[in-house]
């Protein structure tokens, strides 16, 4: 996220895709992660459900309030 968005603090975007992933798929983003490989698609899976798109678009909102 922070090669997407420079200079910003990504933290509260990371937390809504820590927050609604299964612990399945933080497991299998730790080991992409760890091998080097994309892990793109797993975020993209998490971000594409209702709950995490909700919650990004609240730390947007806030963070634009505070800008």
């Amino acid at each position: 996220m922070a090669r997407r968005l420079p200079g910003a603090n990504v933290a509260p975007y990371t937390d809504c895709v820590v927050n609604n992933a299964t612990g399945a798929e933080m497991a299998d983003i730790g080991r992409l992660s760890a091998a080097g490989s994309n892990i793109s698609d797993a975020v993209a899976a998490v971000v594409a459900r209702p709950a995490t798109t909700q919650c990004i678009a609240g730390a947007a909102s806030a963070a634009r309030a505070t800008a």
